[in-house]
């Protein structure tokens, strides 16, 4: 997914997301130093961190910055590429190393002290997928490990759905128009993501394209998940914060031990 875009992912995702309409969403979404403080939180005494879909390093680079090992994969070699052009702009003393390799196949064992996989468990449309990935993380993990997973929460998505919402992000001479229509089958409760950017840098004109299909799981179904997979202790938390998660929360954030 964002092969195509992935040169733009970080104004898309970046400082100029800001430009958005202010929702509740956006909020939650922009706040990346509540969420690199929230994962401080929840991450203390966690040296070493596996960071599952890492994409450009939203997540990597800060919690490396902060004194954390972390290794990330992501099966984007286009969002790699770029996340290693940035971790060379970063201070030497920092200690990561990414691979491109899909987090369904994760063959790490018993290496880290947590993983985390932000904005992209709900890419995992199978039991079977999420189950392969649950295992291979719970694998990967040292005694008394913890996971991290953060996914939509269902219950908002029912109460604050929108059919079509449309984007604008600008950064030097780039200005980029993002269409994204959204289509929910309600029997596999599968919402389908079209996705149409026209991008505009310097006055040469593209257009990108896409459709990610991503599954929407209840509470219950990812405690199930975590459950099958051996985690225990079992927590979520809404929306990066320390409060427990209600049916307002945009994102549920579950934490599970092995």
């Amino acid at each position: 997914m964002y092969e195509k875009l992935a040169k733009y992912y970080d104004i898309i995702f970046g400082e100029s997301y800001l430009l958005r309409p202010e929702t509740d969403m956006k909020r939650i979404e922009t706040n990346i130093p509540a969420q690199i403080e929230f994962l401080e939180w929840v991450l203390a005494g966690k040296k070493k961190i596996l960071d599952a879909g890492c994409g450009t390093g939203r997540y990597l680079i800060p919690l490396a910055e902060k004194g954390h090992e972390v290794v990330g994969i992501d099966t984007s070699s286009e969002m790699l590429s770029i996340l290693r052009k940035k971790l060379a702009e970063c201070n030497s003393k920092i200690r990561t190393s990414v691979y491109c390799a899909d987090m369904r196949n994760v063959d790490f064992e018993a290496e880290f002290d947590a993983a985390i996989c932000m904005y992209t468990f709900n890419y995992l449309i199978s039991d079977e997928d999420i189950m392969r990935t649950l295992r291979g993380l719970y694998n990967s993990l040292k005694r008394d490990g913890i996971v991290v997973i953060d996914i939509h929460n269902f219950l908002y998505h029912l109460d604050n759905f929108e059919k079509v919402t449309i984007d604008h992000f600008e950064k030097d001479n780039i200005h980029i128009q993002r269409i994204i229509r959204y289509d929910v089958d309600n029997v596999t409760c599968i919402c389908y993501y079209d996705e149409y950017a026209t991008i505009n840098e310097a006055g040469k004109v593209s257009t990108y394209h896409e459709v990610h299909p991503l599954r929407i799981m209840t509470h219950n179904e990812m405690r199930k998940f975590l459950t099958e997979a051996n985690f225990g202790n079992i927590k979520c938390f809404a929306d990066y914060t320390t409060k427990e998660a209600k049916k307002s929360a945009h994102r549920l954030v579950f934490v599970g031990e092995k």
